[in-house]
């Protein structure tokens, strides 16, 4: 009987490990990144929105941000709203024929 605990322990134990290191600490680490990017983005950058609007940052407050659209036209945003992936993206477009 108390082998079949052990066994029925280590076996609930590795499925946490392979949880963890394969959906949670990549999660992590990402919105960490996330983090750091929205904390560190300076005026005139060029980014991308999560909605997938293109602008030029004008203003930035603590959580809101200016974002030129076009010339003349400016909307108020959430920093939060900024997408990393997409403005990564949008500055290195990927080659034609280049797979990753």
């Amino acid at each position: 009987m108390e082998s079949t605990a052990l066994i029925n322990a280590l076996l609930f134990g590795s499925m946490f490990l392979v949880l963890y290191f394969f959906f949670l600490k990549p999660k992590l680490k990402e919105a960490k990144e996330e983090e750091e990017f929205r904390a560190h983005i300076e005026k005139g950058a060029k980014v991308v929105t999560l909605g997938g609007i293109h602008g030029k940052i004008l203003s930035l407050k603590e959580h809101t941000i200016q974002l030129e659209i076009s010339p003349g036209t400016a909307i108020k945003i959430d920093r939060t709203a900024i997408s990393v992936s997409l403005t990564k993206l949008a500055q290195n477009p990927p080659v034609e024929g280049d797979k990753k």
